[in-house]
């Protein structure tokens, strides 16, 4: 049997695939297990996602690493990783809508702030790894 916090990024992953905005209530409910302890091992709704996402990292290195040593044809080695990296999306596409979340966000602090540079003195340092991406998207637009 699964220990609780791996039962409980697998219950976040699909409850949050099918409602990313899904309360942490619905979480511990599809785990199985109380809210608190929830909290327990996740204080915050964000420290949860951020498990969820190195779950993915993990979880997806792992099937492409197996994708690739599976042949040695490189044609097959691509049709494989193909779909590993597939069947990954699939799983973790909540983390796609996060990411967009995450973007809409950096665009528009950045815009708000475009008198400034990303790491001027004003609190805006944080926006300093998105700036590159942020600016060539918002300006694309």
């Amino acid at each position: 049997m699964k220990d609780t916090k791996a039962q409980i990024v697998e219950s976040a992953i699909i409850v949050f695939n099918t409602d990313f905005s899904a309360s942490l209530d619905m979480v511990a409910e599809k785990a199985g297990v109380h809210r608190r302890t929830l909290h327990i091992y996740f204080g915050s709704r964000q420290a949860l996602i951020e498990c969820c996402k190195t779950e993915m990292m993990t979880t997806c290195q792992h099937a492409m690493t197996m994708a690739y040593e599976a042949s040695v044809d490189p044609v097959k080695q691509l049709e494989l990783m193909l779909y590993a990296g597939i069947e990954c999306g699939a799983k973790y596409a909540f983390l796609d809508k996060f990411t967009g979340i995450l973007h809409m966000a950096v665009s528009h602090r950045m815009r708000k702030t475009a008198h400034t540079t990303p790491s001027s003195p004003n609190g805006s340092t944080w926006l300093l790894p998105f700036s590159k991406w942020a600016w060539s998207a918002s300006s694309s637009q």
